[in-house]
């Protein structure tokens, strides 16, 4: 049986380290997105209806000032 050099093993037991601690994390991730996905179709459930209102209509034109002045000058 062949050795390992003294580096090359603190290499590979960092490395290892990073990989065992990292699995941690995913497994938060997916439970975060598994919880996510619980959740979503619930809150859609309780909003309720949103009604949008879009009768056409004729566009609407501000009336002339000039106009509605000499309206009332002829009305004195």
């Amino acid at each position: 049986m062949k050795r390992i050099p003294r580096r090359d093993a603190i290499t590979l037991a960092y490395i290892c380290q990073l990989l065992l601690n990292s699995l941690g994390a995913i497994n938060r991730e997916e439970s975060l997105r598994l919880e996510e996905s619980r959740v979503q179709p619930l809150n859609a459930a309780k909003r309720p209806p949103r009604i949008i209102w879009d009768i056409p209509g004729s566009p609407y034109e501000p009336p002339d000032p000039l106009e509605n002045l000499a309206h009332h000058k002829s009305e004195e």
